[in-house]
């Protein structure tokens, strides 16, 4: 089972640089892997609709201090609190159906900090989670290891050739691991017009 200390101590092997025993150690190589690990696997889950990292929820209104709804300053009717560990909204629905865009032009929602923006009393969203480390699939993992280990490369080596490469490998896992999580899922049938499409 792989946790954050695993994943890093992949990365550094990659680098050639020396693993680490802990995120405590006071090591050159614990500093940069520190620095980088966080903010490097949320931007993989990110930048794709990872299966591993979907969920569902319905939302919880923002109110105040007694439980009351607290409307948007402007623009909206309601705003709603997005799921702890939300890095990424999908879709939205409201019962079983996505809002639209209103006669005057306004989007149907609007997504800003961690908040949902929208014309409805009620709704829910399918979203990306910041998921733990036990819960990856093991193309993700790999992605991860792979952009750490470009990102750590420079700073630890100070070597274009080895970061270059790294950074080679990491597009051509990304490449896979997205056409493999593609292809779990059925394609999608549009229906317009009465002819069907269809879309993958």
């Amino acid at each position: 089972m792989s946790d954050a200390l695993s994943i890093v101590n992949e990365a550094l092997l990659l680098v050639g640089a020396d693993p680490i025993e802990t995120f405590g150690d006071d090591t050159t190589e614990q500093k940069i892997a520190t620095r980088f690990y966080e903010r490097n696997k949320k931007s993989v889950l990110r930048s794709y609709e990872w299966n591993c990292a979907k969920r569902r929820a319905d939302l919880t209104p923002y109110v105040d201090s007694l439980g009351e709804p607290i409307p948007p300053v402007n623009g909206y009717s309601h705003q709603f609190n997005l799921p702890k560990g939300c890095i990424r909204v999908l879709d939205v629905f409201v019962g079983d159906f996505r809002p639209e865009a209103d006669y005057n032009g306004e989007r149907a929602y609007s997504i800003e900090g961690k908040k949902l923006l929208i014309n409805e009393a009620s709704v829910s969203i399918s979203y990306t989670m910041n998921i733990p480390e036990a819960e990856l699939d093991a193309h993700v993992e790999e992605v991860i290891i792979l952009s750490l280990a470009a990102d750590m490369c420079y700073p630890l080596k100070e070597s274009n050739s080895t970061t270059q490469r790294l950074k080679n490998e990491f597009n051509e896992v990304m490449f896979e691991a997205r056409t493999t999580d593609s292809l779990e899922n059925p394609a999608t049938i549009l229906r317009v017009d009465g002819l069907s499409r269809v879309r993958y």
